[in-house]
């Protein structure tokens, strides 16, 4: 059979002549995986078993994720039992598993409504490898309420608590139809629920590990390894910063280029910082000190400028070349715990490239939710200070909590649902 490219198989594809030609295949036959799948889809959905199974057979001696996948999906209709021995089978070929792969598994027990196999198969196959959806727990929650099963209740809101932040509107509706004592309260910005004080969940010790070291391994190459020792060693002679400004967010923020009010904006918040207690850090590139000249500020503008550079003195750190300046304020604030950041960035680019290794945790989030200070100003006059509002993180985390053996489900951040366990289902 002639390999071909993708775009060809696909304008070339005659899906029952392929079919035919994949029949009479042998073993020593060399063949196009991509085409091999597309034959295998069109068999699944127009052929009997046997010839599924044929096509199967032949194909999976490749070892690709897409053909075994579609395999369990096809077994899922039929035989659920099979399924599961096809990701055996996936295990012992070392074949990755993804979450496309599983999903359909506990998709099928949740619609066959077999609580014990749906659990079974969430505790040896999901559970801390796989972040479940919303749409994963709107499967699952009916069945557990339906049979008052409060252990496996349990162990499913942990599994929301790491992977969900609020309850959506389909959640709430399940768990007001099926649980008659799911009670509500109105939380102000003190963080009171029912006489309880909300938690504020910061991160743990392994999860500030996990996310320095993803920065190391993912930013830092080995040659800049160097330039995050020596911003360490920094930090540990400083040990009273508190509070880190993310340089360039600031002075690029409304003018969208290097201006005097940018740098104005700068230092009103860290004038502010300073005024209310705290040691803040500006964090700025190398080369925005360096090209001043070719800023396109005026010569009296740059004067100003320099002037105010000399005034921040040891609470500027500037970030070296060929590294970007994110890093630091993420990196500071992480490595010295409990160390907030001014920014208005929403940092999207840096959740997914940070905590793809570790998604199901959501680690990153949570940091911008307990560090993150955003910042506006109500005029211009970037130089008054009355015209500066920070907005501090909330005293406590808007997001699934467990108190005792109650459990507190945020609609949003005034509006919680409260789960109380000691009662029965």
């Amino acid at each position: 059979m002639i390999i071909k490219g993708k775009r060809e198989l696909k304008k070339n594809f005659n899906p029952e002549n392929e079919f035919k030609k994949f029949i009479e295949l042998t073993e020593d036959h060399n063949f196009n995986i991509d085409m091999g799948n597309r034959v295998f889809m069109y068999t699944i959905e127009n052929k009997d078993d046997n010839e599924v199974i044929a096509i199967f057979n032949k194909l999976k001696k490749l070892n690709n994720e897409t053909t075994f996948s579609l395999m369990i999906r096809y077994y899922v209709k039929k035989d659920v039992d099979s399924a599961i021995n096809i990701l055996d089978e996936m295990i012992k070929n070392n074949i990755q598993i993804k979450k496309r792969t599983l999903m359909p598994i506990f998709n099928k027990y949740c619609e066959l409504e077999e609580l014990d196999k749906v659990y079974h198969f969430y505790k040896n196959w999901l559970k801390n490898k796989i972040k479940l959806e919303y749409i994963d727990y709107e499967c699952i929650l009916p069945l557990i309420l339906k049979e008052k099963n409060n252990k496996i209740l349990k162990s499913f809101l942990k599994s929301m608590k790491r992977n969900i932040l609020t309850l959506n509107t389909n959640l709430i509706n399940i768990f007001m139809n099926n649980y008659k004592f799911l009670d509500h309260c109105i939380v102000a910005n003190d963080g009171v629920c029912n006489k309880m004080q909300l938690k504020s969940i910061d991160l743990s010790k392994d999860e500030r590990k996990t996310l320095m070291e993803n920065i190391e391994n993912i930013y830092a190459q080995e040659k800049n390894r160097s330039n995050l020792e020596n911003y360490r060693i920094f930090l540990d002679k400083n040990n009273d910063i508190d509070i880190l400004l993310d340089g360039a967010n600031i002075l690029f923020n409304t003018d969208r280029k290097i201006t005097i009010n940018g740098y104005h904006r700068i230092n009103s918040i860290y004038q502010y910082l300073k005024k209310n207690g705290s040691r803040p850090l500006i964090i700025l590139h190398q080369r925005h000190y360096d090209y001043l000249d070719k800023s396109g500020m005026s010569s009296k503008e740059i004067k100003e400028v320099r002037e105010i550079y000399q005034e921040w003195d040891k609470d500027v750190y500037l970030t070296p070349y060929k590294m970007n300046d994110d890093w630091f304020f993420i990196y500071g604030s992480i490595y010295k715990d409990k160390t907030k950041v001014v920014t208005n960035d929403q940092l999207r680019d840096h959740i997914f490239k940070i905590s793809e290794h570790d998604l199901y945790q959501d680690i990153l989030k949570k940091w911008i939710e307990r560090r993150v200070i955003n910042y506006k100003f109500k005029f211009k006059d970037y130089k008054n200070l009355n015209t500066l509002k920070l907005i501090f993180p909330n005293k406590f985390s808007v997001r699934i909590q467990k108190i005792d053996d109650v459990w507190y489900l945020p609609e949003n951040k005034n509006k919680w649902y409260i789960l109380n366990l000691i009662n029965p289902l």
